[in-house]
């Protein structure tokens, strides 16, 4: 028997939110509201508390990657920009095609 009503797909989150929602209907509203609330009471601060801890140890790192980051952007753009443009006219003169030919 499967695990979930779509056990012959790969796996998809959407299938195992279906699994659970028919699963939670079974549950008193009431019960599952207080679940959801200490859930929530729970998670929101720990998932704040660890971003701020983060955020707060790596601020400085983070400000020498953005400066360096800012210097470098230029350089990186004209890069690609240039790797496109030689890309696209290695294409079209591989192909023999012009570009009078393509419009």
């Amino acid at each position: 028997m499967a695990l979930w009503p779509y056990s012959s797909h790969a796996f998809c989150p959407v299938s195992v939110s279906w699994q659970v929602l028919w699963q939670v209907r079974w549950v008193p509203p009431v019960r599952f509201t207080v679940a959801n609330l200490l859930g929530a009471i729970v998670y929101v601060p720990a998932a704040v508390g660890v971003g701020y801890m983060v955020g707060y140890n790596f601020a400085e790192y983070l400000a020498r990657f953005l400066m360096v980051g800012r210097r470098v952007e230029h350089v990186v753009l004209a890069v690609v920009l240039i790797g496109i443009l030689a890309w696209s006219g290695w294409r079209f003169t591989r192909r023999g095609v012009t570009f009078r030919d393509r419009c």
